[in-house]
């Protein structure tokens, strides 16, 4: 229902809750045809809808909600491994979807972040963060300084220890152009 405007998903819901009482009678295909033409839906994605919501009725949220902790352990108990986590689900005896299925909620319900975090950890998870990319006006607008020490050891002339030197490098900050380093 993504795809629809937000007007539509009301209808839709209301054309599922009056198909679910048919939807094992010999007229439900005559009944879905004349609901997707009136609310604007093709028949094959209320069907989909009506079964789905056929399925959330049966089974009912708590053990959905249930399945879906067991998954969670079973992605980060496998480092992120999805399929991994699939295959352990499946010897233990969890009713799980197809792979393709399983993959598909386990993005949907960790999100990305989640899933970096299981994977690489903390690390992975700040690879995964949203950062703001600085916004500069036109080159020498803003110039930028930076003070590191190097990953080298060299023996200055007229010593005898090695040390790691340290430069300063200015660049500007909209093309990134280094301007002068000592």
């Amino acid at each position: 229902m993504a795809n629809k405007p937000k007007y539509q998903s009301q209808l839709a819901k209301d054309a599922i809750e009056r198909l679910l009482p048919h939807l094992d009678a010999g007229d439900f295909p005559v009944r879905l045809r004349a609901e997707a033409n009136r609310i604007g839906y093709s028949t094959r994605h209320l069907r989909r809808l009506t079964a789905a919501q056929r399925d959330r009725d049966t089974h009912g949220k708590a053990a959905d909600d249930e399945w879906l902790l067991d998954a969670i352990t079973a992605v980060f108990l496998t480092c992120g491994n999805i399929a991994a986590a699939h295959r352990r689900l499946q010897a233990e005896g969890v009713p799980v979807p197809s792979l393709r299925t399983f993959r598909r909620r386990m993005v949907r319900e960790m999100g990305t972040l989640l899933l970096a975090y299981a994977k690489h950890g903390s690390a992975g998870a700040r690879d995964k963060q949203v950062y703001l990319k600085g916004q500069h006006q036109h080159r020498m607008h803003t110039v930028q300084l930076d003070h590191t020490e190097m990953p080298i050891y060299v023996v200055p002339r007229g010593h005898k220890i090695a040390v790691k030197p340290w430069i300063t490098a200015v660049m500007d900050a909209s093309t990134r152009y280094i301007l002068s380093w000592w």
